[in-house]
């Protein structure tokens, strides 16, 4: 599905210039590049998951744009006020809600997705987690895309 590819595609390059990497780097055997693929699909989860939850629990009222879906989703699980919530660190976050993160827990078409990916079957990750690797108003657009295809 090209609005998919499109999103990971958005993602991974944003991930390579927050992190400094080149796109040739990219190439799997590379230690940066296996790191910033990994962490695109991580980021590229993250958006399938928040975009289901949107899909469950926004309103007109309010759509969840955006951080709001995550902490949403915080709230659901653990309760936690909102002050604390709004605290954590993206990396925190993600902590937090790691069981939701599966790619087994994925919709067919985003699971079939990643799988085509060929990641590495190793998991390489950066020692730290970026709160600006997610651009959550720039993907917006290409989540918007899959509202519209009825995902």
């Amino acid at each position: 599905m090209q609005e998919l590819d499109t999103l990971y595609h958005v993602i991974k390059s944003h991930i390579c210039e927050v992190r400094k990497i080149s796109h040739s780097e990219l190439s799997f055997g590379n230690g940066q590049g296996n790191k910033a693929l990994n962490r695109a699909a991580m980021i590229f989860v993250l958006e399938i998951v928040l975009h289901k939850h949107r899909s469950d629990y926004a309103t007109i009222f309010e759509p969840l744009a955006g951080r709001k879906a995550l902490d949403h989703l915080i709230h659901l699980k653990t309760k936690w006020k909102p002050e604390e919530i709004k605290s954590l660190s993206l990396a925190d976050s993600m902590f937090v809600i790691q069981d939701d993160l599966k790619i087994s827990k994925l919709p067919g078409y985003a699971s079939e997705f990643i799988a085509s990916l060929n990641l590495p079957s190793v998991s390489y990750t950066f020692d730290d987690f970026m709160d600006e690797e997610w651009d959550t108003r720039g993907n917006s657009a290409f989540l918007n895309q899959l509202s519209a295809k009825g995902l």
